[in-house]
């Protein structure tokens, strides 16, 4: 899946790899993103659907760190959440 914002961002889900490997930790430590509203997207807008450890630890892959980035980048630069979601899904 390839996403675009109105600024020819590009985001090519492809090249990342959906192995779930990154626990929230390291998904905190490499986005800047907090765990409560990590969770909360995965909650309110079915954004994310990260794996269950043994432990029911999520784990996240290489492709959801990158779409939690374009979301925090488009947040970033004034969007709401809603709107950012609404825009990757479009």
């Amino acid at each position: 899946m390839t996403v675009r914002d109105g600024q020819s961002e590009w985001l090519d889900l492809e090249r990342y790899s959906d192995n779930p490997i990154f626990n929230t930790k390291a998904v905190v430590q490499q986005t800047g993103v907090p765990a409560p509203t990590l969770r909360a997207w995965e909650r309110r807008y079915d954004i994310l659907s990260p794996e269950r450890a043994n432990n029911d630890y999520r784990l996240y892959s290489e492709r959801d760190i990158a779409t939690i980035h374009w979301l925090k980048e488009r947040v970033d630069e004034g969007m709401s959440i809603s709107q950012a979601i609404a825009l990757f899904r479009h």
